[in-house]
């Protein structure tokens, strides 16, 4: 006997009268065994709300019925469009009356399907609080087209759930995929308007000199260009849908998206066989507020050191050529150079390193350069790269600035003429014994942190066993 069936035979105790209390509290165990017999799911601790009461008395737990039998119950089913009157009457109305009579329909139908939707959603709590699983016997009631069961209705709900999942995904890797404003001098992009891939050869305020295979030149905004194809990342969310349940992070997904389309030769071309291929920076969703704060000290880094195996893209030549090697003389906070092209002009110029003080790339460094206008005597605003893990900011023999930024996550080293052109990357993931020898050498030699064990095993099996195997 359930403690809810004898509260239910104490209320109805108190409302009867006074003569009639002593004959029912001798049989009392009775009653009470009747009430559970009546009512099962008052013993079976089923909440109140998950029960339907049938005309008869008798009581079922919401998801042991159809969506069309809780309409019953509730009076609620929809109306066929002669339920209440034949066609030959439907004929003889006015058109007053025939509109009356839709909009009737219409009503009636409409709170069909929200007492439908009522039932859905009792389901789908149920299931949620444990009360029953897909393997519950008497779920999978015989239903029609227009009748579902309960198993069908967790079933729906479920891939709702997985769909909503994917395109919320989807949508955050399709919005990281633009975020190509802050792509270096060098690397590889996609056109939307041509539909091609090509190179950042210079950067304006808000577009880019785009140089392609076949070496014309033309100036998009940035707005306009992305990472990668639109397709690809589709195709991707084709084939792996459940990537929305395994954490893994947007910017991790592009940047293996790019090595995938490396290694099937689609940006091979562009910029030769050779030279590393680049990676997205990190998405800026905000630009956060900085302070000039330079490190308390330049770790001791090993000085003079020479930079060997640079590239520089040639106007002449059209192709990337040599560049001589860079040795640098001094590591430094900040840099100031007296004789730097302005124009038509030679100004003042100034390099220094900034660090975040807030928002999402605190304590991540970046350089700024600012040049002083020859004609007023004041600072221009300065100009600053994109966020890095470290830099080093170097002053060449000849008294050039040079800088190199270090990327854990991908294990990447860039290196940076003053006026920000690249001249140089290593990988230390790199296939090439030579290659991933010199990144070593200069992760020493620079003193650089490298990348932590965890996050490099999470980083690299996203690209080996999600993409490019």
């Amino acid at each position: 006997m359930s403690e809810r069936a004898e509260r239910i035979l104490d209320v109805l105790l108190a409302r009867m009268p006074e003569a009639i209390r002593p004959f029912i509290l001798q049989k009392r165990s009775m009653y009470v065994a009747v009430i559970d017999e009546t009512f099962p799911g008052l013993s079976s601790g089923i909440p109140e709300k998950y029960l339907v009461t049938f005309r008869d008395g008798s009581t079922k737990p919401v998801w042991l019925i159809t969506g069309y039998a809780y309409q019953a119950v509730h009076n609620c089913t929809s109306p066929g469009i002669f339920l209440h009157c034949s066609p030959a009457q439907y004929a003889g109305m006015s058109k007053r009356q025939q509109a009356q009579y839709r909009n009737e329909q219409r009503r009636e139908r409409g709170q069909a399907s929200d007492c439908a939707e009522r039932w859905r959603q009792l389901v789908w709590e149920a299931y949620q609080e444990g009360l029953f699983t897909l393997q519950t016997p008497g779920i999978d009631a015989p239903a029609g087209w227009f009748n579902d069961n309960a198993r069908s209705a967790i079933l729906g709900k479920l891939i709702d759930q997985d769909k909503q999942r994917e395109e919320a995904f989807f949508a955050r890797l399709s919005r990281y995929n633009r975020q190509v404003a802050d792509a270096g001098i060098g690397e590889v992009v996609y056109e939307g308007v041509t539909s091609r891939y090509a190179v950042v050869d210079h950067k304006y305020a808000v577009s880019f000199r785009l140089r392609y295979k076949e070496d014309r030149e033309l100036t998009w905004k940035s707005g306009l260009c992305s990472w990668l194809h639109y397709n690809e990342i589709k195709s991707l969310m084709k084939e792996r849908p459940d990537l929305a349940d395994e954490g893994v992070l947007v910017a991790d997904v592009i940047q293996a998206l790019r090595d995938k389309a490396w290694d099937q030769g689609v940006l091979i071309g562009l910029v030769g066989q050779t030279e590393a291929h680049p990676a997205p920076k990190p998405p800026v969703v905000q630009k956060p507020a900085a302070v000039a704060v330079a490190p308390a000290e330049v770790p001791v880094a090993t000085a003079p050191f020479t930079f060997t195996g640079l590239k520089i893209y040639s106007d002449s030549a059209k192709a990337m050529v040599d560049y001589p090697n860079v040795i640098i003389e001094r590591w430094v906070n900040e840099a100031t150079v007296s004789d730097y092209p302005y124009g038509r002009h030679r100004t003042e110029a100034k390099w220094y390193l900034e660090t975040a003080a807030k928002g999402e790339h605190i304590g991540k460094t970046r350089v700024c350069r600012v040049t002083k206008d020859p004609k007023t005597g004041r600072w221009n605003a300065p100009h600053c790269t994109t966020y890095s893990d470290e830099i080093r900011l170097g002053v060449a023999e000849n008294g050039h600035v040079f800088w190199i930024k270090h990327h854990r996550l991908s294990e990447r080293l860039e290196f940076y003429r003053g006026d920000e052109t690249r001249l140089g990357d290593w990988y230390g993931s790199n296939p090439d014994a030579g290659i991933a020898a010199e990144f070593e050498r200069i992760i020493s030699a620079v003193q650089f942190t490298p990348i932590d064990p965890v996050v490099k095993a999470r980083y690299q099996a996203v690209r080996r066993q999600v993409f490019v195997e």
